[in-house]
């Protein structure tokens, strides 16, 4: 079997053009109902063994950070009104889940990593049913890893004409490529700004990236 490679776009407009005709997501047919289920199939074995020898496995770390934030995170998603509050309680929780991390491993999780997990988390939920919440595909952050950076960092200078900051390319485009927020928010703007006149989301734009390679 061939190794799964991501995406190449040649332009915006073809792009554009692939994700108007990515099929919509399902929800799942058989949902999970409990929030440890939930929590367990959100993240899967490969991220957690990326991060190495660690005191406590990476897996127990996540989620009884989860465990203890599932009910919190899920209720301020189901209050918020607009794409600023969707952003702010995941860049809450994403500190949260940072805090948790350095205690019980005497270490630093790295921005990348931490959001990808809790987006990771929040789509699990969205999925399942647990999450309910009409502009979810349109306010929903994307997590980052090779499949999802590198057709979009291809683009950037396209995507956002006016960015005052470099966004490198390089080899490893990992979920350790974002180190920081304002990184993080300016790739979230260009995948928004990629879905702009399609009547897609950056939902879609994952399952494009990420899901149609796997």
């Amino acid at each position: 079997m061939s190794p799964k490679r991501p995406l190449t776009f040649s332009s915006v407009d073809q792009a554009r053009q692939l994700l108007v005709r990515q099929r919509p997501y399902i929800l799942n047919k058989q949902p999970l109902s409990e929030p440890e289920a939930i929590i367990r199939k959100s993240v899967e074995q490969n991220i957690f063994r990326t991060f190495g020898g660690m005191p406590q496995p990476p897996s127990v770390c996540f989620r009884s950070w989860a465990a203890g934030s599932y009910a919190r995170l899920l209720r301020q998603l189901q209050e918020v009104t607009s794409q600023e509050d969707y952003d702010t309680v995941i860049q809450t929780h994403a500190r949260t889940l940072g805090d948790h991390w350095r205690r019980e491993q005497q270490a630093k999780i790295g921005y990348g990593p931490a959001t990808k997990m809790i987006n990771l988390l929040v789509k699990a939920m969205f999925l399942n049913g647990a999450l309910r919440l009409l502009s979810f595909a349109t306010w929903y952050n994307i997590p980052f890893d090779s499949f999802t950076l590198r057709p979009l960092v291809e683009l950037i200078d396209d995507l956002l004409p006016n960015l005052d900051f470099t966004i490198p390319m390089h080899g490893q485009m990992t979920m350790n490529y974002v180190i920081c927020e304002e990184q993080y928010h300016q790739l979230q703007l260009a995948v928004c700004t990629l879905c702009d006149g399609t009547g897609k989301t950056p939902f879609d734009y994952e399952l494009l990236a990420w899901d149609s390679r796997h």
